[in-house]
């Protein structure tokens, strides 16, 4: 998955400061050779339909060629589009509520329950609608077709899993919260409310055995800071504190902050690479950048627009993302690396 913009409604916001990297206990880990990291990048805007005048990126699937998300400004009030490769590849018109993640088959999740039956929680494959019942929330798919999310009670927001093909979710051990994203083994990712009120909220993983733990905070990091995962792709997992986007790796246990990079603006592969904003000399997220194989490209911009990033393809080629006006409007747009 690849899924953007994360709100989890009883969890507190982000306070805190800047911090180093900390280890968890090792994993055994087979190397792998990596694809040679890009030197360049160039940006486009993603087309829209006809009247559209601002739009979105919210999720791609782990392969990075097909996007998710949303524009405005056509004769209907909001639109969802899919888009494959660069082009616009369907726009369902039948969706109850916000596309929110995609595979690399193209089957994606969005919506929420809405008690007053306006948006309904789906999984929408090849033009067709299930809705998903119950009060739950989906938030991400990996390629197997299973789905993580949460469901709310009276106790606040509980993280699930669907099984592939299931519209039954099961809960998922530990605190409360919400379940972010899934790797193609099962692996999930999320952000957890602390043991007690007030407590700072935690990046925290479910593992396909039934273990889970809260992952570690970087060197440095206070214990008050609250920390969220977003994202995760093979070991790697990517989330956010108050100190800018946060680099997980399971398999080596290693924690660390990217320096200078905008809270919940980032994008991980399978390799590790980040694409994220960075902070300029006004702290805005005008410009951006690619973190692969210790080299940082530039991402471009689009006239001092703040930037962000939901998906980077497994070889750095294709990332997606979208530029946007403070208080302004929004432009879906994609960078191509070499």
């Amino acid at each position: 998955m690849v899924s953007k913009a994360t709100t989890l409604p009883r969890l507190v916001a982000l306070g805190g400061v800047l911090a180093g990297s900390v280890a968890l206990a090792p994993v055994p880990a087979v190397a792998e050779p990596q694809a040679a990291a890009p030197t360049e990048c160039r940006i486009h805007e993603l087309p829209m339909p006809p009247g559209a005048t601002k739009g979105n990126v919210s999720g791609g699937s782990p392969d990075g060629r097909t996007l998710v998300g949303t524009v405005e400004g056509t004769p209907s009030d909001l639109v969802h589009v899919v888009w494959r490769d660069g082009e616009i590849l369907e726009t369902p018109g039948n969706l109850p509520d916000r596309l929110e993640d995609v595979n690399s088959d193209g089957v994606a999740v969005g919506g929420i329950f809405d008690e007053y039956g306006e948006r309904r929680p789906y999984v929408y494959r090849d033009g067709e609608v299930r809705v998903l019942p119950g009060h739950v929330t989906p938030r991400g798919i990996n390629d197997t077709g299973q789905i993580v999310g949460f469901r709310s009670d009276a106790a606040g927001e509980i993280p699930v899993s669907w099984a592939p093909g299931s519209d039954q979710p099961v809960d998922l051990p530990g605190p409360p919260g919400v379940a972010e994203d899934v790797a193609a083994d099962g692996t999930a990712v999320g952000t957890v409310a602390g043991e007690t009120p007030g407590a700072p909220t935690n990046g925290f993983v479910w593992r396909p055995d039934g273990t889970s733990a809260a992952l570690p905070r970087p060197e440095g990091i206070p214990a008050n800071e609250h920390l969220e995962a977003h994202q995760i792709n093979g070991p790697w997992v990517i989330g956010s504190g108050s100190s800018g986007e946060i680099r997980w790796n399971l398999d080596t246990g290693t924690a660390e902050v990217i320096p200078n990079t905008i809270f919940d603006s980032g994008a991980i592969n399978e390799q590790g690479w980040v694409a994220a904003a960075r902070r300029d000399s006004e702290g805005r997220a005008a410009t951006a950048t690619l973190f692969a194989d210790g080299q940082q490209v530039p991402l471009p911009g689009i006239n001092n627009w703040d930037l962000s990033a939901s998906s980077i393809s497994p070889d750095g080629s294709v990332i997606g993302g979208t530029a946007l006006l403070s208080r302004g409007p929004s432009k879906p747009v994609s960078w191509t690396c070499s």
